[in-house]
């Protein structure tokens, strides 16, 4: 028994899945951000961890603190978005963010 071969058309112009160069290299740049972005957040949240398990005075003012930027941060996002910026512009702000917040804990 023959098994019928199934052909497809030729897809002419721009073919699919293939991406230009300047969408690849903005791509790709968005993702090391993001990766970047990661690193460091989890770097802050093993600082605030030993920070917030050694107690007292200062475990307390960093919770509140946290949750007070939290709070703060998610408004610019929606602010920022909200007057026509990108995605990545809120990236690079909470970037900004989550460094100052390392620099300080690292102290």
């Amino acid at each position: 028994m023959r098994v019928p071969v199934v052909r497809r058309r030729a897809v002419r112009g721009n073919r699919a899945g293939k991406l230009k160069p300047q969408m690849l290299s903005s791509w790709l740049e968005a993702v090391a951000e993001m990766t970047q972005f990661g690193f460091e957040a989890q770097n802050v949240i093993a600082l605030r961890t030993m920070k917030i398990g050694a107690g007292g005075a200062a475990a307390h003012t960093e919770a509140v603190r946290m949750i007070i930027e939290k709070a703060a941060a998610s408004a610019e996002a929606v602010a920022i978005l909200s007057m026509g910026g990108s995605g990545q512009r809120v990236l690079r702000r909470y970037r900004a963010l989550v460094r100052s917040n390392r620099r300080r804990l690292s102290r």
